[in-house]
């Protein structure tokens, strides 16, 4: 994960300070979460760091499946028949891939920059 205070800060001032901290552990390949047994932050490096205590694994309820499929499938900005300009709807990267060969084998299944999971399938990728 490669977030940065900053990002945190910004995404936290949108909520009122005594607004409660929620944090979800989740395989959303799988469509999975875990239950947090506890949770500590370090004070130890130059940087935040929060460990979860994971349990007993559980599926998704349909809400949170909804969610996860929402930021998975990429959002395209332009398609050629020379590319496939998209962005990740987590972070907001902007990702280009050349239609060449089988370019479809080589798009990304996640964001370089966030690591949100990208689903292809639903995605049409012919030229309009």
């Amino acid at each position: 994960m490669s977030t940065t205070v900053r990002q945190v800060m910004k995404y936290l001032s949108e909520y009122p300070d005594e607004a409660k901290l929620g944090v979800m552990v989740a395989d959303t390949k799988n469509r999975k979460k875990y239950q947090i047994k506890d949770g500590n932050w370090l004070d130890m490096f130059s940087y935040p760091v929060l460990v979860l205590d994971v349990g007993e694994t559980h599926d998704m309820d349909e809400v949170e499946k909804q969610v996860a499929c929402e930021c998975e499938e990429p959002e395209i900005l332009e398609l050629t028949k020379d590319l496939v300009y998209y962005k990740c709807k987590n972070c907001g990267e902007d990702i280009c891939a050349i239609k060449r060969g089988n370019y479809k084998e080589r798009l990304c299944n996640y964001c370089p920059k966030c690591g949100q999971r990208f689903n292809w399938e639903e995605v049409e990728l012919d030229e309009a």
